[in-house]
């Protein structure tokens, strides 16, 4: 079975002391994120997990999140969006 995904690779860098947005986002899709630098806080609905290099994490994107660095140092991440239309 072949599936076609439509994806976004990117590399994600959040400088220190910042977050993603004042808002918690949402969208179709799912999204996936490998920590390579730094910690990183994601903000799943009422969840919070701590990332650090070589964790990462998938979710569904219609949940509410927001990525957040309250490191001294910034962080780095290779970050994928599946399917977002």
């Amino acid at each position: 079975m072949c599936l076609k995904v439509k994806f976004n690779p990117v590399e994600q860098i959040i400088p220190i002391n910042h977050y993603s947005g004042a808002n918690m986002s949402h969208h179709k899709g799912r999204e996936f994120g490998l920590i390579l630098e730094g910690e990183l806080i994601v903000e799943l609905g009422f969840e919070f997990y701590t990332l650090r290099p070589g964790d990462s994490i998938i979710f569904d994107s219609m949940t509410p999140h927001r990525l957040t660095n309250q490191n001294a140092k910034p962080m780095r991440a290779l970050w994928v969006v599946l399917n977002q239309k």
